[in-house]
């Protein structure tokens, strides 16, 4: 999944003359194990340069962004669980 950034502090930093405004990545992987559980890993990035040869991507996978993604997936499993 992949979005252009509204982030100012980000657009200052990753801009670049080609591409002035770098996208936000998360890419999903999932695994199934045997015991019916499913294990769901998302990384976060910032992309520079989207779609051209150019093209790079800095991890943030350990910042603010992820925390409150690992919260949204600890809530939904509540949810399932609840159900």
């Amino acid at each position: 999944m992949e979005k252009l950034t509204i982030n100012q502090n980000i657009i200052f930093f990753y801009g670049t003359r080609l591409s002035p405004i770098p996208n936000h990545r998360i890419t999903f992987n999932f695994a199934d194990t045997d015991n019916n559980c499913t294990y769901i890993r998302a990384a976060l990035a910032i992309v520079v340069n989207p779609g051209t040869s150019l093209e790079r991507t800095e991890d943030v996978s350990k910042g603010k962004d992820a925390h409150d993604l690992q919260i949204a997936f600890e809530q939904m499993k509540a949810n399932k669980e609840n159900k």
